[in-house]
């Protein structure tokens, strides 16, 4: 099953997002492609079931500088990280370091649990 596919199920997961503002600022493409890109997070982060944040310049140095991570939690209770960086890759079942940095990557920005589906 595909990405779309998962996010336009009955019962699509639970999902939050922190984007650095660089992401939404740093030209890739044309106009007319950053502008459909934009638009697109947009209509996904007004779903009830997506968190969308953004992690502003001004917060300087924070705990999700080391590279892009993926943390989930799985319906049983457990707990995996996905990592990426420059220089490697990896998964851990004991993703205490990730969820603390995602916790901690965006303080100044209000928080919300995103709403289950009814």
């Amino acid at each position: 099953m595909g990405r779309r596919e998962l996010l336009e199920r009955e019962q699509p997961p639970l999902i939050w997002v922190v984007v650095d503002e660089g992401v939404l600022r740093r030209p890739i493409g044309s106009a007319e492609v950053m502008a459909a890109q934009i638009d697109r997070l947009l209509t996904m982060a007004c779903k009830p079931f997506i968190q969308l944040q953004v992690l502003t310049f001004a917060e300087g140095v924070h705990a999700a500088m080391e590279g892009s991570f993926t943390t989930l939690e799985m319906s049983d209770g457990g707990h995996l990280a996905y990592t990426e960086a420059p220089e490697a890759a990896g998964s851990s079942r004991t993703p205490r370091k990730w969820r603390i940095a995602f916790n901690d990557s965006n303080p100044s920005a209000p928080r919300r649990s995103p709403r289950t589906n009814p």
